[in-house]
């Protein structure tokens, strides 16, 4: 009879760990959700609502346990007791369109998007000239590589994001946007 090494024993242990996991986590996380948007979700159909044509759906996100309800219309596909059900439907893109309405995979040769890149590349897009540019004059719009030294969020562009842009969210949209500020604060500006 052969001697089992304590090597041997641990290597079975850990593939029978990892084996009643995979069954566990099968077991317990059957179900998904297809998002309109193309995002998928796992975890556990609790309930469906169809008089108010919504799902109640059970997951864990971040080591947490999350419970949402989901309309409908948000859902495309849902996968439950490892049936597919297609709630909503996605459109199809129509043929009397053009191909560019169209969201069909493009295909394109390298000279292709070279002439792309030197006739719409160099362009200024539409929104630029709308949107109103809140700097300060000092700083230094060349953005060299390292900052200079001492720290300046007034000059260094770098700095600058990091100081002033970063922390103030309703600076992120300077062109008449909406953001919601965070918890705990108001809308009033800063």
């Amino acid at each position: 009879m052969r001697h089992v090494s304590n090597v041997e024993r641990l290597w079975c242990r850990l593939f029978l760990g990892l084996m009643t996991f995979c069954i566990a986590h099968s077991a317990l996380f059957a179900d998904s959700i297809e998002f309109m948007s193309g995002a998928k979700l796992e975890g556990k159909v609790i309930s469906i609502d169809k008089q108010n044509r919504r799902v109640l759906f059970e997951s864990v996100i971040a080591g947490n346990k999350r419970t949402g309800t989901y309309p409908y219309d948000s859902i495309h596909r849902v996968n439950w007791n490892g049936k597919d059900y297609v709630v909503t439907p996605r459109s199809t893109p129509r043929s009397d369109r053009s191909d560019s309405e169209n969201t069909a995979h493009v295909e394109r040769t390298p000279s292709d998007v070279k002439t792309l890149i030197n006739t719409v590349g160099r362009s200024t897009p539409d929104w630029l000239s709308k949107t109103p540019l809140n700097y300060p004059n000092s700083l230094d719009l060349d953005w060299p590589l390292p900052a200079p030294k001492p720290w300046n969020s007034s000059k260094n562009i770098g700095q600058y994001i990091w100081d002033r842009i970063n922390p103030n969210a309703r600076q992120w949209l300077s062109a008449g946007g909406q953001i919601q500020p965070p918890r705990g604060e108001s809308n009033a500006a800063t």
